[in-house]
């Protein structure tokens, strides 16, 4: 998709408006003169926004640089802003370990290590000529939609969130396949509660710039080094012993 400075405009001058900011406090906040992006988006203006300016203004309206650029935030409502807001949080936390992914290829990984119940997204397609079976996704979205299972999901855990199911998916239609994102949570009770939370089938796509940004950042850390919480209990003591022997006594 090429940049489209217009796009980018309506996007921060949305998200001004929905946060009940003033736009000459956040200009202040970000060392911009005042009235600059009054003018930047005016019709005739050709001043290309930095990188460095985008960056700020996608840290304080809270949304990443990417669905900032290429998101369409008027197409915005209350339900989506609400989504919107809580997978920037994943992102964040994510980025901060306090939120835990791993890829799983297929689900019955996940039951084989954490007994899960079934998930009802999940069916078998017999193909009677080959005589194999393949795995299959219905969709709690689209229910008519053909969906295959990637090798590429990821399931988190974090403090308070439960279980976290993201499934890469491809349609399997004639003209070629798409991807799908949808996100599910485990409710953390003794029925095991399927709850869906967003796909990339709702609104028109609405929330895929969001989505597919908390996918990439998950994609980044895998190749993290992994942390065992008793190790990082363990190191944390130490640091907490050696931050208090260094501070000074009167």
């Amino acid at each position: 998709m090429e940049f489209d400075k217009n796009r980018l405009m309506n996007n921060i001058n949305t998200l001004i408006k929905e946060r009940g900011m003033k736009i000459g406090s956040l200009e202040t906040e970000i060392d911009i003169s005042t009235g600059y992006l009054s003018r930047m988006s005016k019709e005739g203006n050709d001043t290309m926004p930095g990188i460095d300016l985008i960056w700020k203004l996608a840290q304080k309206l809270e949304v990443s640089v990417d669905s900032l650029v290429t998101g369409d935030f008027q197409r915005s409502n209350d339900n989506l802003f609400f989504i919107m807001r809580f997978l920037h949080t994943l992102e964040t936390d994510t980025n901060l370990h306090a939120v835990e992914w791993e890829r799983f290829a297929s689900y019955q990984d996940l039951q084989n290590k954490y007994a899960f119940s079934d998930l009802p997204m999940i069916d078998y397609e017999i193909d009677i000529d080959k005589q194999s079976e393949s795995r299959m996704f219905k969709s709690l979205y689209d229910d008519k939609m053909k969906l295959r299972m990637s090798t590429e999901n990821y399931c988190g855990m974090g403090q308070g969130l439960g279980v976290i199911l993201l499934f890469k998916l491809k349609t399997s239609r004639n003209e070629g396949s798409e991807t799908v994102y949808e996100m599910y949570a485990i409710e953390d009770s003794s029925e095991e509660q399927v709850i869906p939370i967003c796909s990339t089938l709702e609104n028109d796509g609405s929330v895929k710039p969001f989505l597919l940004d908390l996918y990439n950042c998950i994609d980044r850390h895998e190749r993290d080094m992994k942390v065992s919480e008793e190790a990082r209990n363990l190191i944390n003591r130490y640091m907490n012993l050696r931050e208090q022997e260094e501070l000074p006594f009167n």
